[in-house]
């Protein structure tokens, strides 16, 4: 039923998540969804409360991934709160802050988060939301001296595997909107039409 979803708009840096997030909810608004709340990016709020810095999380330090866990955590406490007034599209996911400690941390930092509790919950209302997975495209990759910036193009496409293996494994489904699709409206239109089946 049309309105029953949430949506998760997920992926690696600058690949178009956040515009894509507003976009789809002024179209929401637009075409009188009903209520829905966003849920912005939290990373970067916390990152900049948190005493750490993009190259922390570069070197997996141990202040770097308990910053993933405080980012897992508002995720769920945003979803918790929002969710009594509607739908949410949400610009990320609890998946994300896994992705990162995943790709840049020890491995037992991403067990931990995956068996953690907040995750568990996270993960059902991944299950039985509308999960959108943003593909690198290269010309939209910039340096704005907050977000953690890859080293090249193949750790940033080596992020965007994690997230895929990370959906796979956790057997949350997804659909990917491709490089080869750039237009504002054609994004906006691809999720839409996936939110509407079901």
């Amino acid at each position: 039923m049309e309105g029953s979803r949430s949506i998760y708009i997920i992926g690696a840096q600058c690949t178009g998540k956040t515009t894509l997030v507003e976009d789809v909810a002024e179209a929401l608004r637009t075409q009188g969804a009903g209520p829905f709340a966003t849920i912005k990016e939290l990373a970067r709020g916390i990152l900049n409360t948190a005493n750490i810095t993009r190259d922390d999380i570069r070197a997996g330090n141990a202040g770097a991934m308990e910053f993933q866990k405080l980012v897992l955590g508002a995720q769920l406490n945003e979803e918790l709160d929002r969710e009594r007034r509607g739908l949410i599209v949400s610009d990320r996911s609890g998946i994300d802050p896994i992705a990162y400690a995943t790709l840049y941390g020890p491995p037992e930092v991403a067990r931990d988060l995956l068996e953690s509790d907040a995750w568990r919950v996270l993960r059902e209302k991944m299950r039985k939301g509308l999960i959108i997975l943003c593909e690198p495209v290269r010309e939209w990759l910039f340096d704005d001296g907050t977000r953690l910036m890859p080293a090249d193009d193949a750790e940033w496409y080596e992020l965007h595997t994690v997230f895929i293996r990370l959906l796979q494994q956790t057997g949350i489904t997804y659909e990917v909107v491709p490089a080869t699709c750039t237009s504002r409206e054609e994004r906006v239109a691809r999720v839409l039409a996936r939110w509407r089946i079901k």
